[in-house]
């Protein structure tokens, strides 16, 4: 086979299944996901250790 058709078969099965490449690598969706995963992790640690030792129900 033609190695140009190959490619061109190749790149039709990635623009089929990623038309908007979000999810591609090298694009900003992972990081800005993971960014905002350690950002809540980090937000909700302060609040259970803001938290601890008051008793907000007397």
């Amino acid at each position: 086979m033609d190695p140009l058709l190959i490619a061109n078969i190749k790149q039709k099965a990635i623009d089929a299944t990623a038309p908007n490449a979000v999810f591609e690598p090298g694009s900003f969706f992972p990081w800005a996901s993971a960014i905002f995963f350690v950002v809540s992790v980090a937000l909700i640690w302060l609040m259970i250790k803001a938290g601890k030792g008051k008793n907000y129900g007397d």
